[in-house]
């Protein structure tokens, strides 16, 4: 079933606006927990450089802001995207139809097939970009859920290609290794700075380096949830967006009758992390 040719709203100012908040929010995680670290490392060596009397506090704040501080900046080192498949993998050779209809819409969006397509159980379907660093040589990856399959009809089942295609078409899935690359260093961050750190645990037992450790943590804290907040709104946006150049595409109707569906057959919250955008994410965010 081929698309037909419609005109598609431009990639206006509000993908840009939305994508560059998006971008902006992780470079300036990066930058706060760069700047958390080289305080902590620099605040004790200036103290002792600028005179100060070398005593066993000074001792203990030295070490605790080495530790410190060192801990950080091993957490903010890229990982290798380690990618686990959601499900089974579909051969869209063996599976022409399928095929036909991916194919149909990401050609009215201009857009490349994904590398992968997985079958999940959920009822479900999302985009990503998985693998490599930073998403540095990551492929695009497409989860279908079985239930979707089985209870949409074409019309509908497109409109949800549609919308997972135009996460695609705005770039929303380009920024989201790097969103998910920033919350999971923030996550490293406090998994180092606690249990996982015997030395700071010691450390901690003093009156002086609890409160400093007490400071720090509360602030990384704050910052986390001002930064989820913010990345949970901009995601927020981009499934509104999505839904915009699915009714395009595929037409306002079967969209809006293919989420009452899915609705109504199951709920459940979406996880935060790996999935850059799915049906579930969007509709989770409008429940809240």
């Amino acid at each position: 079933m081929a698309t037909p040719a419609i005109p598609l709203p431009s990639k206006r100012w509000s993908i840009v606006a939305w994508a560059s908040a998006a971008a902006l929010s992780v470079v300036l995680s990066y930058l706060f927990m760069l700047a958390v670290a080289l305080a902590c490392i620099a605040l004790p060596i200036l103290g002792i450089s600028a005179g100060g009397s070398f005593n066993f506090s000074t001792l203990l704040l030295t070490a605790f802001g080495l530790v410190m501080g060192l801990t950080i900046l091993w957490s903010l080192i890229p990982r290798r995207d380690k990618f686990d498949p959601p499900g089974v993998p579909i051969d869209l050779a063996k599976q022409p139809k399928l095929h036909a209809q991916i194919a149909s819409i990401a050609g009215a969006l201009n857009e490349e097939l994904p590398a992968e397509v997985y079958l999940v159980a959920e009822a479900n379907a999302f985009v990503a970009q998985r693998g490599g660093i930073l998403g540095v040589g990551s492929r695009r990856v497409m989860g279908l859920g079985l239930p979707l399959l089985q209870t949409l009809d074409i019309s509908q089942f497109r409109a949800v290609l549609a919308h997972e295609f135009a996460h695609f078409y705005a770039g929303d899935t380009r920024l989201g290794p790097w969103v998910y690359n920033a919350r999971s260093t923030i996550v490293r961050v406090f998994q180092n700075l606690g249990k996982a750190s015997p030395v700071l645990q010691h450390l901690s037992r003093f009156v002086i380096i609890y409160l400093a450790y007490t400071i720090i943590i509360k602030s990384l804290v704050l910052y986390w949830k001002l930064f989820m907040r913010l990345t949970q709104f901009i995601s927020r946006r981009q499934e509104f967006r999505s839904d915009e150049l699915a009714c395009y595409v595929a037409g306002a109707e079967p969209l809006v009758e293919g989420l009452k569906i899915v609705d109504n057959r199951q709920w459940q919250r979406c996880p935060i992390g790996r999935v850059s955008s799915g049906l579930w994410c969007r509709m989770a965010t409008n429940r809240k």
